[in-house]
């Protein structure tokens, strides 16, 4: 990653003064177009890039059958507004034969004013500042993390006052929590997930898992003597599909027990089952008490019948229950 220090780095946006409308000229190559792409056209304002062209490497694929069939697209609701407004603002490219660059650049902004604070801060990050962002995320700090990075010195803050100008302000501003908490789930699932399906992505971390002979990092439940177990509903889709019907919900199972480094929960064990029974919940605890060597002696549960005669059945009176209201 590159040495880009955010605290020092300045968004300075610059409004455009052409004669034209439109205005259509040439350059000489690729370096002197993303020269003036960088240091001129993205001063304007923060562009988005579409190719008009298919891509050489999809051509192989025109006519011929899906291997499989594509499933119906779901509907996404949205939660937010979108921030597209129809700008008819727009840079096209083309590359010549003798590789000059034709530039037509419509620069102007009819039906908003890209140079407010308030459209500047709405509006989508910099490929630098995604970059930064992603790389931060990759080396696995958090937003608390990359906030501590967004201070200034007291000379740059003073710098910043003096200028007293609108358009010039650190580029820190233009990151948000949000955008953070979206790097981070997205980096989370590319880490968890080995296959685009999650049948078969569980299929292989289960192949992986007994592959290495890893069971689970347990030393923390076996050394506890107290456990919290808690199920949450409606975490994924089963697996169990039956035709004609919509697959049931999931319930997952989570026990915690306190942690003696952190003196907080720890969570070490899940299940993840589409029956929430006696007897689904008896097998699990199961294996849990014939696989590892328990000092537990007291669980804390919800107030729910269906887990109490589970622990009963396997564990007896050997241990205490207590409900949490």
């Amino acid at each position: 990653m590159s040495t880009f220090n955010i605290a020092a780095n300045y968004n300075n946006c610059i409004i455009p003064d052409y004669i034209e409308a439109v205005d259509s000229f040439d350059l000489s190559s690729e370096d002197e177009f993303t020269n003036w792409l960088n240091d001129i056209a993205k001063k304007h304002d923060n562009w988005v890039y579409h190719r008009s062209y298919s891509h050489e490497k999809n051509m192989v694929f025109v006519g011929k059958p899906l291997e499989n069939p594509l499933k119906p697209a779901q509907k996404c609701v949205r939660t937010t507004k979108s921030i597209k407004i129809g700008c008819p603002a727009s840079i096209y490219k083309h590359t010549m034969t003798d590789d000059t660059v034709c530039i037509k650049y419509n620069w102007q902004h009819p039906n908003h004013d890209p140079f407010k604070i308030e459209e500047i801060s709405s509006s989508r990050l910099p490929d630098e500042l995604k970059q930064w962002v992603e790389g931060l995320v990759s080396k696995n700090m958090d937003w608390k993390s990359i906030k501590n990075m967004f201070r200034m010195s007291e000379d740059r803050l003073l710098e910043l006052e003096q200028a007293g100008n609108s358009s010039f302000f650190p580029s820190s501003l233009l990151i948000d929590y949000q955008y953070v908490r979206n790097v981070i789930n997205a980096e989370i699932m590319k880490l968890s997930r080995k296959h685009v399906d999650h049948y078969e992505s569980v299929k292989l971390w289960v192949q992986e898992l007994n592959e290495s002979e890893i069971t689970t990092l347990f030393t923390f439940l076996e050394n506890s003597e107290e456990w919290c177990i808690d199920s949450t509903y409606k975490t994924s889709k089963s697996f169990n599909t039956v035709a004609g019907k919509e697959p049931e919900d999931c319930f997952v199972f989570t026990i915690t027990v306190q942690n003696p480094i952190t003196n907080k929960g720890l969570p070490v064990c899940f299940f993840i089952t589409d029956h929430e029974y006696t007897s689904t919940l008896s097998q699990w605890l199961t294996w849990v008490k014939n696989t590892f060597t328990l000092k537990m002696k007291r669980i804390i549960i919800d107030c729910s019948p269906i887990e109490i005669s589970a622990i009963e059945e396997v564990f007896g009176n050997s241990v205490n229950i207590l409900l949490c209201h």
